[in-house]
């Protein structure tokens, strides 16, 4: 279990999307398949985090519901009132599809999709979208209602006969989620940024428009930590988890089954030396049936967000759109989730993006895989005003791209190449 307590030591959990901390109860499932109850309130990540390096746990839950001595929680039927002095509780909607594969993600995925669109439609405010890390997604709402009923055992009551008249006006929709849960105020729920172990997959929150990227390519940009052989999948699902990891970087391999077919690449980066801006690198699969929708998307996202030029290349199997104009890290995330980039992750976890450069070569020195190839510039209308990265700049234009000239330009001399290290 020491990959779990290494990965945790580096990765704290991010307990931003769970409101009221110090009123949530946390309960671990060890490595006997023990459930321990955490006798301690828990207001902050690191105050977590130690909990973690020192249990070691298979899994990590928190309570749905906000209780006044969370660390003395009973069961319904305990007589000490103290330890049962509900507050509020979150509307929680789980949506799993079994057994756990990737057409089932994909599934529930789509199902996860149609029920936000309805439960916002019925006025509910969403607090945040997580991937359960196994076979489906959490959904957790703000409870507006308020139980000012003085008895807590009478507010739950409450709390719960609204919970029974909102599944069961949703359930007319026939959409598919766990309906006893949603209605359950003991419920405890992954806690988001901890391994769910049957699968290795991080519950990790996700924005909207992350959930609309098909699960396919969603997964290969969840982080995944693989405790030990048997919980890997099968045979044909190994394919399709990709992960882009810098040789430098935070992320580690925690253990495989079978080594992986890895090869090496350079990769320029966003970052624009000498300013702390981000250049704009949105990056697709090639498309099967050609550039043209990909290219509407582009034109809208350009025209939306008011992007100067943008310029395509093709590198193997995948289509990189480049713009050079200088960013805040601000509007680069808001870009890429918006145009549902594949490496919107990428920023998410590292502040910058990659494109891939030169030549591929395996671990004997191999070179194999295309070089990279500029196919066109989508020209946008008076954009010469726009200040663009100078280094980004040269490095393209030293490398045979025909750019147009643009008269400003700042930033440093030096552009970013790193070495990469991709597992197939």
């Amino acid at each position: 279990m020491n990959k779990i307590k290494e990965f945790y030591k580096r990765n704290p959990p991010v307990l931003n999307e769970i409101s009221d901390l110090k009123y949530r109860h946390f309960r671990f499932r060890c490595q006997d398949n023990r459930f321990v109850k955490i006798d301690r309130k828990i207001a902050t990540s690191n105050k977590l985090r130690d909990y973690l390096l020192r249990y070691k746990p298979l899994d990590v839950y928190y309570s749905t519901s906000c209780w006044l001595n969370p660390e003395r929680l009973g069961s319904r039927t305990c007589e000490d009132i103290t330890s049962n002095i509900f507050l509020y509780a979150d509307i929680v909607f789980d949506i799993d599809r079994k057994p756990f594969s990737v057409k089932n993600i994909e599934l529930a995925r789509k199902d996860t999709l149609r029920l936000l669109h309805i439960i916002t439609d019925n006025g509910l405010i969403v607090k945040y979208i997580s991937f359960s890390g196994g076979k489906g997604f959490h959904i957790v709402c703000h409870d507006s209602n308020r139980y000012n009923w003085g008895n807590p055992r009478d507010r739950e009551t409450e709390a719960i006969k609204y919970r029974k008249n909102l599944v069961d006006l949703i359930s007319h929709y026939d959409v598919e989620f766990d309906r006893k849960i949603t209605v359950d105020t003991r419920r405890i729920l992954r806690v988001p940024g901890t391994i769910n172990p049957s699968t290795g997959f991080v519950c990790t929150a996700i924005t909207e428009d992350q959930l609309k990227i098909p699960a396919v390519e969603l997964l290969k940009y969840l982080p995944r930590v693989i405790i030990s052989a048997p919980l890997i999948p099968r045979r044909e699902m190994t394919r399709i988890f990709q992960m882009l990891r810098t040789i430098t970087g935070r992320l580690d391999r925690f253990g495989v089954r079978s080594r992986p077919s890895d090869y090496y690449a350079s990769s320029v980066s966003s970052n624009v030396s000498g300013l702390k801006r981000q250049i704009l690198i949105m990056r697709y699969s090639l498309p099967k049936n050609g550039l043209d929708g990909l290219l509407g998307k582009l034109h809208k996202i350009r025209e939306g967000y008011k992007l100067g030029d943008i310029h395509i290349f093709r590198v193997d199997d995948e289509i990189y759109a480049v713009s050079l104009e200088t960013m805040q890290e601000q509007r680069v995330k808001k870009i890429l989730n918006a145009a549902e980039s594949l490496n919107s992750f990428t920023f998410a976890k590292y502040k910058q993006t990659y494109m891939r450069v030169g030549k591929t070569f395996d671990k004997t020195g191999r070179e194999f895989g295309e070089v990279p190839k500029y196919l066109k510039t989508m020209c946008a209308v008076e954009n010469r005003n726009r200040y663009i990265s100078r280094p980004h700049y040269r490095f393209f234009k030293n490398n045979g791209v025909p750019l147009p000239e643009y008269p400003k330009q700042h930033g440093g001399d030096d552009v970013f190449i790193t070495h990469v290290m991709i597992e197939n």
